[in-house]
C-alpha cells in the first residue's frame, strides 16, 4: 500500500488563471485607550450604567439574614433537661418506710447577723500626704563636710594611676575560676589509669 499520495494538485483553471480559495475571516486590531475614558474600546459602544454602592450594604444583608433566622426559630428552644414531674403517689406511701434509710437533710445556712456601722472607719490622726511637714520632726539643717572643703576630689571615684610606659592599663580577667571536670569523666577507671598509672599498678 502506498504511504504517500504523490498526485499533483492543479491550482489553475482551464484558461490558465490561478484558482483562489474563499476569503478567510478577519479581525480588528485592539482598541487603544482605557474603557473608563475612551468610548469604543469595549464590545458595547456606551459605557456601563453607574450602580450605586451603599456603604452599609453589608450590614443590611447581615441584618436581613438574622431576621429570617429568627423567624424560623421555634417559640421555645429545645432542651435536654429532664423535668421533674410529680408521680401519682410518693415512694414512702407506696412501699412503706420500714427498712428504708433516708439521708438526713442538712439544715440551711443561716446568715450571721453583722454589726452595722453608721459610716466607714476613719482614723483619728491620718498620715500626712504633703512633701513638707509629713514627718514627726522638721528637716535637719544641712552640714557641710570638713573633708570636702580640704580635698576637692572627696567623694569622687578613685582613678587608678597609669604607668608612663603603658598607654592604657593591662587587661585582667574578671574571674579566676577554672573548669572542673564532671564526675562521670573524672571517676572513669580508664581515665584514672591513663592519668595515674603508678597508683593503679598491682
Amino acid at each position: 500500500m502506498p504511504c504517500d499520495d504523490n498526485t499533483k494538485k492543479n491550482y489553475r483553471e482551464a484558461d490558465g488563471a490561478v484558482k483562489t480559495a474563499p476569503r478567510n475571516f478577519t479581525t480588528f486590531a485592539a482598541k487603544k485607550g482605557h474603557p473608563a475614558t475612551t468610548p469604543g474600546t469595549l464590545f458595547t459602544k456606551e459605557h456601563p450604567e453607574h450602580m450605586k454602592d451603599e456603604y452599609d450594604r453589608k450590614k443590611e444583608i447581615a441584618r436581613k439574614e438574622h431576621e429570617e433566622g429568627l423567624k424560623k426559630r421555634q417559640e421555645k428552644p429545645f432542651s435536654q433537661r429532664i423535668k421533674k414531674s410529680d408521680a401519682f403517689s410518693d415512694i414512702e406511701h407506696t412501699y412503706g418506710e420500714e427498712g428504708m434509710k433516708f439521708p438526713k437533710k442538712k439544715p440551711g445556712r443561716v446568715a450571721k447577723a453583722q454589726v452595722e456601722h453608721p459610716g466607714p472607719f476613719r482614723p483619728s490622726n491620718p498620715s500626712k500626704q504633703a512633701k513638707q511637714d509629713c514627718t514627726l520632726a522638721k528637716f535637719p539643717e544641712y552640714l557641710e563636710d570638713k573633708k570636702a572643703k580640704e580635698d576637692p576630689n572627696y567623694g569622687k571615684p578613685r582613678q587608678k594611676p597609669v604607668k608612663k610606659d603603658e598607654e592604657r592599663p593591662q587587661w585582667r580577667p574578671n574571674t579566676f575560676k577554672k573548669s572542673i571536670p564532671s564526675p562521670s569523666v573524672a571517676t572513669n577507671m580508664k581515665n584514672i589509669r591513663s592519668s595515674l598509672p603508678a597508683m593503679m599498678r598491682r
